[in-house]
């Protein structure tokens, strides 16, 4: 693998890599600096955050832009190849960097170095990562299950995107249902328990004790979509269910309980079919963070529900909204306990390849590691982050017990976060 400085139409020098048989671009050969710019102002939009963590410095167009649109935010660039670091300094690429405190780089191709300064960068509470696409394609082969990670994580990232059109569909036929939002429920919990199950693989042996939970009607059981299945062939009827994604596979989590009078809600970006086809009540919630919501909840003086990226974080602030607490999750394992995806008996559950599952992250129990991806390790900075902005951490336990561990929570069996309440 080699790298050459290259003179782009508008006299600004870009990277070209030559790899094996090919070449390619580590910027555009004809404005890296226009380039640059839109690439920050799309990831800079809308973040309020502690750092940056990048994958991949290039000649540095990107990272410079982003500092300039965020320049209170520090931003800790990573590359993945020795040799690029190293031809990057004699290039003189990385003379910038000089008297920048918000900025720092690292590089390293040490699976240990990576894993003990890297990936703890990853579960701050405030990070946010971004990968610099060129980048990824210079990572060594001895890295090619980091690279494979970090792909997938851009294909990930990319598949967000491409959902736009489809929220702006979703959006635009769930108004039209008339269906109300949680204004009635805002306050309807004070100060009363909940537990929030989510459909992770260590669902399957707290069915039992939720069954049990279900009859002293004491405690609020609010279930996102996909657990809703395995708690009703469980024997455990939900107070509440909600669903968020925007796919038509959605709709498997409902069939078969559209009409057993459950109330239902959903974003007001969630497949429109699958909320059209439900016959018990429904309510639309708001999410902060798309405008055309945040118009709608202006002019309807409704509340906005923060988002996290998956239905239990949504799940969360609303029970939040509804004045539960305390707040107990469960089957939010975050991670891929026992080699699965989901619970036993979920639409979704399948073994997962260990190849997308090659970041570790602090178990449950604190005594060893599980092995978990990057989105759901974003899902878990987001509830750390929660927890941390909430003013009341006493109000939130994790009872999971499987899955990772997550800072801040108070970490607890099912049984003693009952007997708490009992005892309360």
């Amino acid at each position: 693998m080699k790298f050459h400085l290259f003179d782009t139409q508008s006299g600004v020098p870009t990277v070209k890599v030559e790899k094996e048989n090919k070449s390619f671009y580590m910027h555009s050969s004809y404005d890296p600096l226009k380039e640059a710019k839109r690439w920050a102002t799309r990831v800079g939009m809308n973040n309020n955050l502690d750092i940056f963590v990048i994958v991949g410095l290039g000649a540095g167009y990107h990272v410079q832009a982003l500092h300039r649109l965020c320049p209170k935010v520090p931003i800790a660039v990573w590359d993945f190849n020795l040799s690029f670091a190293s031809w990057a300094k004699k290039a003189g690429l990385l003379s910038w960097l000089d008297n920048q405190p918000f900025i720092s780089y690292s590089f390293s191709e040490s699976l240990q170095e990576i894993k003990e300064k890297f990936v703890p960068l990853l579960q701050q509470a405030g990070a946010t990562l971004l990968l610099h696409p060129p980048s990824l394609e210079i990572i060594p082969d001895s890295l090619c299950e980091i690279r494979q990670l970090l792909n997938e994580y851009l294909l990930h990232l990319r598949g967000l995107s491409a959902q736009e059109e489809l929220m702006c569909e979703n959006f635009l036929n769930n108004i039209t249902l008339g269906d109300p939002g949680i204004v009635e429920w805002l306050g309807r919990y004070q100060q009363v328990p909940a537990v929030l199950v989510s459909a992770g693989p260590s669902l399957t042996k707290q069915l039992l004790f939720l069954r049990e939970i279900s009859k002293s009607k004491c405690v609020v059981i609010a279930s996102v979509g996909t657990a809703l299945h395995p708690l009703l062939k469980g024997g455990v009827k939900p107070d509440l269910v909600m669903v968020s994604d925007g796919q038509i596979n959605v709709l498997e989590q409902l069939v078969g309980a559209e009409s057993i009078g459950i109330p239902l809600f959903y974003l007001s970006t969630a497949n429109h079919q699958a909320v059209a086809y439900y016959r018990g009540p429904r309510y639309i919630v708001w999410q902060k963070g798309y405008g055309a919501a945040e118009q709608k909840a202006a002019e309807r003086r409704e509340p906005l529900i923060k988002t996290g990226g998956s239905v239990a974080t949504c799940l969360l602030d609303m029970l939040v909204h509804m004045g539960c607490c305390p707040i107990a999750l469960v089957g939010q394992d975050l991670a891929f306990t026992g080699g699965l995806s989901h619970a036993i008996g979920t639409h979704a559950a399948k073994e997962v390849n260990p190849h997308f599952a090659s970041c570790e992250v602090k178990d449950f129990y604190q005594n060893g590691t599980v092995r978990t991806s990057l989105n759901l390790l974003s899902y878990m900075r987001w509830f750390v982050r929660y927890i941390r902005d909430s003013g009341n951490p006493s109000c939130f336990w994790n009872c999971t017990e499987g899955g990772a561990y997550i800072d801040g929570w108070k970490h607890s069996s099912l049984f003693k976060f009952i007997k708490h309440i009992e005892s309360t």
